[in-house]
Order: C-alpha cells, then structure tokens, then sequence
C-alpha cells in the first residue's frame, strides 16, 4: 500500500519534490537533466536485469557465476532504484532534507521512516508489466484491518478510499491503479457495499469497470461460516473492464445463507439480478430475482421515512430495539430484563432507545421494526450486522403523524398481541462472566411469527404489496429463520 503503483504517481512526485524540481534544473553537457526520464532509464536496465535472470532460472547448463552475477546485477539495480524513489516517496511524508540542516539527521529520520513504512513500488519492481499498462487479472483476498489500528506503525497518502478507514478498501483501490483493464476479483466484507462509510469505494468501482458483479454471503455462523475461524459477512466482487460507457451497470445475488452439509453446492446458489440506480441508496442491494426488486420500488414509493416519526429530544413516548439482529428484529413498548452484578443499568446495552413523536406513531414503528417487511429491507440495506439509527430512520413509510386513529387501529391491536406473546415465549437466562454474573430475559421471536405474519398482511395493503409479493415477504428467509431462534 505504501509506494509508487505507476508512472503518473512517480512524475507526480518527482513534480512536488524539491529535490526533483532542483535535479530536473541541473545542466549536464548543455541540456537539461530530467529526473523522470532518469528513473525510467534505471527501471528499463532492471527490467532487462530481471528477464535476463528469469531466463537463467529456465534454462539448462549454464554457469553458477553467470547464474551469481545475473542475481547480483538484479538485486544491485533495483536496490538503487527503489533507494531513489523511496526518497522521493518520503518528501510526501514531511521528510525532506532540504528542510533540515543535518544530513545525519536526515538520514536518521529517513530510515526510521522507511523502516516503518516498508515501501514497496510495483512501478519498479513489475516496470514490464506496469509499463505496458499493469496487470491483466488481479484476485485477491485483502486484509480486513481497521486503519486505526496500523496508522501508529505506518500510513498512505493519495488515496481517495481512506475515509473508508480499512485496508480492505485501500487494496482495492490500489488494484485498479495497478490494473490494465480493470479485471479485478476479491473477496471482500460486505460492509464494502452496505453503509455510507465505504460510498467512496463503491464510487471508485462503478467508475472504473463496465459492469459489477458482487455475491453477499453471510457467513457470521448464522446457520454457517464461510471460512474456518472467520465469522464474517463477506462479499466476492468481480468486474469487467471499462469500455467507456458513461455508468457501469450492478448485478447482485441475495443474502445467502447455509448449513454445514450445504456448502458444496453454495456456488450453485448464486443468480445475479441487475440493480438499476433507483434501487441504490447509499449501499447496493441484495436481490437475485425480480420480485424482490418490485417490493423495494413499492417502498420507495411513499414520501415519508420513520425519521418522521422520531422525537429529537426526549418525549413520554419511547421503545426500544435490539441493535444485533439475527433472523428477526425485535422491538418492545417495554423494558426487557436485565441485571448485573457489575453495572446499575436498568438494561443491556444491546437495547436501544428511541423517543418518537406520539403513541400511536410509537405502535405504528413497534410493528414496523418487528416486520419481516422491515427484515427484507434491512437484510438488503444494512452491512447485516449492527441495526443502526440509520437503518430505521431511512425506512420508507405509509403514515405521518396527521392521519387518523383508524390508520394504526389495527396495527396497534396486533402489536399489543405480540408484546404479550414475547413476554409469554421468553425465558431468564444467566450467565457467569469473569466480570460477574449477567441474567437477562431472551426471546424466541419464531415463536411469535403468525402474529408478525399479520402485521405483514396489514403492512402489504398499506404498500400496495400483490398476494405473490406478500407470500414473498412472509416466507423470506424462512429456512434458516425459523430453523434457529
């Protein structure tokens, strides 16, 4: 990551480096001396050194000192070239001798820098194939590390994915940088494609290649993981190359789930469905078929969000969420359980609360959230961890807070049937934790899904649902969500 991919990034600090601008002004027999046709000499030279020994390497009889020497004169010329450019790559980072009196300082700091930084050019080091304009295929699988947590060791400078703040999203970026055609696969976490915070990533890929390919695979152990020792929601990206059409066209699968037994035939599962630019909002989709693609354009339809309905300060009108869902959301009028022996909190942290304008828009939510109508748009929208504020507020609704009572009147009945039924199904659990010990009061929210069913049917008049596309929301996901509490 940190280092020259190509020309244009070595011109471009050679053009900003004093020591550039002052060795492109120096007169040698009369003419100008230009730094970057320089270094592109020396990266020719090595080039030829590498092919030279590459060859070697292949061939039959030939000598140990040749063989030796070719090794030598490889490692020689792409040891002063990366010295040169490393040089020019640390002036982007404040290290600039030209600042500094001491030349002893100088080369102090600069090599505790690279010390730390590790540069590695691909510009210097593939020159034949970045030259030719880079790689024809590049796949990988990149690592998942939060920026923060490398930054006290090392950090990257001209990359427009850092506000995305992983490494992940930097490698990808840096592939197309290093990519001839774009052709690129990776296995990334589909948070990549499902929060506001990686928009740039995704900015950076459709603007980039013809057409996207992603597969979301759930494999946070709900049924199944998709690698040993790694509960992660991942995605496989592919992409085509560009061939200058003004967007790029998105296909996706579903949120695919699986049991142990099941996952030789995963692959198998996979149907891409194009997604046209009306059904992005602020994350791709997960639809593989085109009634799902249907529901999602009946819900946009409606003018109002659920931020609507919630209070910006407090009010006597509140309810609360579970923000970790997994086969279902569960939202209550009441506060659930909980006692700890090390915290005077009245309940889990994993409870959430939300103030909201009156009681009935209160019901009105409590239904929603509990919906497997919402559960489809959260599985489609979310990064399918964390349920976040934003999540609920940007959820399309049919009501504003002038309609009448007899709008809510029926929602309102159901959920006051399904509060009692959570209550009836849930059971105290305790644990002892090294911290102490925690009980708390779990719900089996399967156990109530004919109650959510009919909040389903309430909510697919209300958004113009067909009865092909209610049975669609009501069996949604019904294989693993009814198979697991």
């Amino acid at each position: 990551l940190v280092g020259f991919a190509n020309k244009d990034e070595v011109r471009e600090a050679i053009t900003t480096s004093k020591a550039g601008l002052q060795k492109q002004k120096t007169l040698m027999f009369g003419e100008k001396v230009d730094a970057m046709d320089q270094i592109e000499e020396k990266a020719e030279f090595a080039d030829r050194a590498f092919k030279n020994f590459r060859q070697m390497q292949t061939g039959h009889g030939m000598d140990t000192k040749d063989f030796s020497d070719a090794k030598g004169e490889l490692s020689s010329r792409l040891n002063n070239l990366a010295d040169e450019l490393d040089r020019y790559l640390a002036s982007e980072y404040a290290i600039d001798r030209n600042n500094i009196p001491s030349e002893k300082k100088y080369n102090k700091e600069f090599a505790k820098w690279r010390e730390s930084h590790q540069p590695f050019h691909w510009f210097s080091e593939f020159y034949g194939i970045i030259n030719e304009g880079g790689f024809d295929v590049i796949i990988g699988n990149p690592p998942y590390v939060l920026y923060g947590k490398v930054k006290k060791y090392y950090s990257i400078q001209r990359y427009t994915t850092e506000n995305c703040n992983n490494l992940y999203a930097f490698t990808v970026e840096r592939s197309f940088n290093l990519s001839k055609e774009n052709r690129i696969g990776w296995i990334i976490p589909s948070a990549a494609f499902g929060t506001p915070a990686t928009s740039t990533l995704r900015e950076i890929i459709t603007n980039s290649v013809t057409n996207v390919y992603v597969s979301y695979f759930s494999g946070d152990a709900h049924p199944s993981i998709l690698f040993e020792g790694v509960k992660l929601r991942l995605s496989i990206l592919l992409t085509n190359p560009k061939n200058y059409k003004p967007t790029s066209k998105i296909y996706t699968t579903g949120y695919l789930r699986w049991y142990a037994e099941e996952r030789k035939y995963l692959f198998r599962k996979i149907n891409y469905e194009e997604v046209n630019e009306s059904l992005i909002i602020d994350a791709f989709p997960k639809i593989s078929t085109d009634i799902e693609r249907q529901i999602i354009a009946k819900l946009k339809l409606r003018n109002h969000v659920i931020d609507q309905f919630i209070s910006k300060s407090k009010s006597n009108y509140y309810l609360f969420y579970h923000n970790a869902p997994v086969f279902f959301i569960r939202s209550m009028d009441f506060i659930p359980y909980y006692e700890s022996e090390t915290s005077s909190e009245p309940n889990s942290n994993h409870f959430k609360r939300i103030y909201v304008k009156s009681k009935k828009l209160g019901a009105v939510l409590i239904a929603i959230l509990n919906s497997s109508t919402f559960y489809f748009w959260f599985t489609n929208y979310s990064a399918n961890r964390d349920l976040t504020v934003f999540d609920i507020n940007n959820f399309p609704v049919f009501v504003n807070e002038n309609d009448s009572e007899n709008k809510y009147k029926l929602l309102g009945g159901y959920v006051n049937e399904l509060m009692k039924d959570l209550k009836k199904n849930s059971i105290i659990r305790e644990y002892n934790y090294s911290t102490g010990k925690v009980r708390y009061q779990e719900f089996y929210m399967r156990k109530s899904k004919p109650i959510i069913d009919e909040i389903d049917r309430v909510l697919a008049k209300h958004y113009g649902f067909t009865d092909e596309e209610l049975d669609f929301i009501i069996n949604y996901d019904i294989k693993y969500r009814m198979g697991l509490s």
